[in-house]
């Protein structure tokens, strides 16, 4: 069973996330801060170009629509990997500004 504390614990291991590894972008981001609330979480991410959002996102525990889940997740790691997925399509294609929407 995936817990919440350990898809938070993940979530606090992300470092920066780059569409090419070898260079920097101003698109690259990263997770600047995680606000816990029972069953959800709101992370405020932000791009090395200055912008940023929050993204409110239903924990394991809830019973919120997980949209980025497009296979039942093996562990917290791999819960973490499939919602990265997401916010990498949202971040390195038109960047964000304000509530980030996976959908």
């Amino acid at each position: 069973m995936i817990t919440d504390p350990d898809v938070i614990a993940e979530l606090r291991d992300v470092g920066w996330r780059r569409a090419d590894p070898d260079r920097e972008e101003p698109y690259d981001y990263r997770i600047t801060g995680i606000r816990l609330a029972p069953g959800n979480v709101t992370l405020e991410l932000a791009q090395r170009d200055g912008r940023s959002g929050s993204l409110y996102i239903g924990l394991p525990s809830s019973d919120a629509p997980k949209p980025w889940l497009y296979l039942p997740p093996e562990d917290a790691r791999d819960w973490v990997a499939q919602l990265l997925i997401s916010l990498d399509e949202e971040a390195f294609t038109a960047g964000f500004d304000g509530v980030i929407r996976l959908s």
